[in-house]
């Protein structure tokens, strides 16, 4: 079984500062060896062990890898390449934004983990609402409980919250 190694690192910084297509072509087979199988294997390992917390899901790696290929028609970062892997293990994968699942990346820098929904419906996030309305007692004391915020930032209401990733610097 092919792992992570340094050399899927430095593959992975190499990318960040020769981030253009004519360097990642010439490098695409290393990209393949070095990046793209072990990061498969590895997804499809962790889809097996995160199996009992996620019911009903019956994808495999391909359906929850993203490409490192960058959508530079709208973004503001015109790079062809994204400088990271990424996966979202959930019943229905990468596509998959409203169900809670499991994301990581991992980069030349850092391993994040992340848990949760990217986007809830609007039903959705009034039955958040209400447990938290009915539990306000519970949820005033995670809030205010000691490392809360360095962890996780403050409670923002409606605006867009960034929560700080759990980041293991590699």
């Amino acid at each position: 079984m092919r792992c992570f190694n340094e050399r899927t690192i430095e593959f992975l910084n190499e990318l960040r500062l020769n981030n253009n297509r004519v360097w990642f072509l010439e490098n695409k087979n290393r990209f393949k060896k070095e990046v793209e199988i072990p990061f498969n294997t590895f997804t499809t390992d962790l889809i097996i062990e995160l199996k009992p917390y996620i019911p009903n899901s019956n994808v495999v790696a391909k359906d929850c890898i993203f490409r490192i290929y960058r959508d530079v028609r709208f973004g503001m970062d015109k790079t062809p390449c994204k400088n990271h892997v990424s996966a979202m293990i959930s019943p229905g994968g990468r596509k998959n934004k409203t169900t809670p699942g499991i994301y990581v990346e991992i980069s030349g820098q850092a391993m994040r983990v992340l848990s949760g929904c990217y986007v809830l419906s609007t039903g959705e996030i009034e039955k958040v609402r209400g447990h938290i309305f009915n539990n306000l007692e519970k949820f005033d004391s995670l809030i205010k409980a000691p490392g809360f915020a360095s962890t996780f930032g403050h409670i923002r209401g409606k605006s867009r919250a960034v929560f700080p990733a759990y980041i293991v610097m590699l």
